[in-house]
């Protein structure tokens, strides 16, 4: 994660071209799960960009910029639907490993967390 401790407009680029890619890839099938998998938890700034690759997704499956079919965009609307307890389940998790690290809470605030589900 180069640039996940940098500027906020180059790690926002990056997570949008990422998950932008996901849409396109019709061949990528769990994209929430390796998402989470393969973003490592380390620190705030990777669970950052961790939470907005999802959601841009979120943004993108519902965004008619890019050219891919609807049935596409419907898989990812309805992966994003399926994947709402696990990724709650998730984030709980992260915020009971923070402790008293206000750099994390802040990274799984409420607010970021209801923007990843606004367009479900």
């Amino acid at each position: 994660m180069k640039f996940a401790d940098g500027p906020a407009s180059v790690r926002n680029k990056l997570c949008a071209a990422v998950a932008a890619l996901a849409i396109q890839m019709l061949a990528w099938s769990d994209i929430v799960a390796d998402i989470i998998r393969l973003l490592p938890l380390d620190n705030a700034s990777t669970l950052t960009c961790q939470l907005v690759v999802l959601c841009e997704l979120s943004y993108e499956a519902h965004n008619r910029r890019l050219f891919v079919p609807q049935t596409r965009r419907d898989e990812v609307k309805q992966l994003l639907k399926q994947s709402a307890g696990p990724l709650t389940q998730h984030l709980v998790a992260c915020m009971q490993s923070a402790g008293n690290n206000t750099t994390v809470q802040k990274a799984v605030s409420v607010s970021r967390y209801l923007s990843l589900f606004r367009l479900c």
